[in-house]
């Protein structure tokens, strides 16, 4: 792996994708990280490593995703810059994306497809939970049972219509005083 001072953090975080099955994969890229001059800290164990890849290939079992140019169709279908567009979405945190293999895959949940949009409610939520700079936290994070939801998660919240602003602002002010 090359690296250049075009990297961006959350692209090196999003290369924990590649982790699947091969937990050797992350401490490969921290070798390449620390000889091409950035900072890397005390590797992780393996079992720790192993523990990661794990939990990144549940999350990836348990949700139905799109591609970013099926995404594109879905919040842009008659605009020649749809795919610019979902860039912005993406890095400005109202989606949840990861990179697979050099291509971005979208949660399927995040969109409204008749009303050919990303659900408002959703998109809030992920800027809250900066999204963009830790999709898998904010992924995982939708299926997390919530004391203040009843025990439900964000997802069983949101099919029922039962997630709102005020709640995840509630939520939100819950974890920062620890509860």
């Amino acid at each position: 792996m090359n690296l250049n001072s075009e990297d961006e953090p959350e692209g090196i975080a999003s290369r924990v994708s590649r982790i699947r099955g091969n937990p050797d994969a992350i401490v490969g890229d921290l070798d390449d990280f620390a000889s091409n001059g950035w900072r890397v800290g005390p590797l992780p164990s393996p079992r720790y490593t192993t523990e990661i890849a794990k939990r990144v290939e549940s999350l990836r079992r348990r949700f139905a995703w799109i591609s970013s140019v099926e995404a594109s169709t879905i919040v842009d279908s008659n605009d020649s810059d749809a795919l610019n567009h979902l860039e912005v979405l993406r890095t400005s945190a109202p989606l949840i994306a990861v990179s697979d293999a050099g291509k971005w895959e979208l949660p399927v949940f995040q969109f409204d497809r008749e009303a050919g949009v990303v659900i408002p409610i959703v998109a809030y939520a992920n800027r809250k939970m900066k999204a963009a700079t830790d999709p898998w936290g904010a992924l995982s994070w939708w299926e997390t049972p919530i004391r203040l939801g009843g025990g439900k998660t964000p997802l069983e919240l949101l099919a029922g219509g039962g997630l709102n602003e005020q709640f995840i602002d509630n939520v939100f002010a819950s974890y920062r005083l620890g509860m």
